[in-house]
């Protein structure tokens, strides 16, 4: 809610989980290559639905009432509707990280935008990625597919900046991001309904920016850029 309002206020946010270290300043490139990005993250192979990790974010100049913004106020909308029920008699422990987990609120948000369709919240059992209803079934395909970022989002490059070390294979001197063009956001903080705006850009950031044993580049290799 903090990030939310400061969005709204035009006030660009970087967040940081208290496991993350810093090694020199990334304004300088958040604020050139990557300045035409409204939402800088992480991507993970276990940060959820869309591989996105939000445990380091940046939000530059994201729009309210934009996509951006209308994914925080659909992650508020989801975890005030989850303390509003009644407290269950029995709660399965893989339930718990469906309805209050930020990586799982984050990944169902944005694949609602992604396929302009409210996806269910809690998950059965706390663990398929499809949610409840029958929409989330019959679509199980398209759902896989957006979430997919390694077939699905699109690829770009970016160049080590000088004086990093880089030692290839595990991390190129060129390495991969992806990004994907949201073109919808949220009305009334209803991810039921969505309504055209311009697109804001979604960027998981390339493995010399954000290095993390999941993230892009060799599995449990990123302590080589340094």
């Amino acid at each position: 809610r903090t990030m939310r309002r400061l969005l709204e206020a035009r006030v660009n946010v970087l967040a940081l989980d208290s496991d993350v270290a810093v090694f020199s300043s990334p304004y300088p490139h958040l604020h050139g290559a990557f300045r035409r990005f409204a939402l800088v993250a992480a991507f993970d192979t276990k940060g959820g639905f869309a591989n996105v990790n939000v445990g380091i974010v940046y939000f530059n100049n994201a729009t309210a009432g934009g996509p951006v913004h209308s994914i925080m106020l659909e992650m508020e909308r989801r975890v005030e509707a989850a303390l509003a029920m009644p407290p269950p008699q029995k709660v399965p422990y893989g339930s718990l990280p469906g309805l209050f987990w930020d990586q799982n609120l984050f990944n169902k948000a944005l694949l609602s935008a992604m396929a302009n369709h409210a996806l269910s919240l809690p998950d059965p059992a706390g663990r398929s990625f499809l949610g409840g209803g029958e929409w989330s079934r019959t679509h199980a395909a398209e759902l896989r597919r957006l979430g997919d970022v390694l077939k699905t989002w699109r690829r770009g490059e970016a160049a080590a900046p000088p004086g990093l070390s880089v030692r290839p294979p595990w991390f190129p001197h060129r390495a991969e991001y992806r990004y994907w063009s949201l073109r919808r956001a949220a009305v009334g903080a209803d991810a039921s309904l969505w309504r055209p705006v311009p697109e804001e850009r979604i960027l998981l950031a390339p493995p010399w920016l954000v290095s993390a044993d999941n993230a892009f580049g060799h599995r449990y290799k990123h302590w080589l850029y340094g």
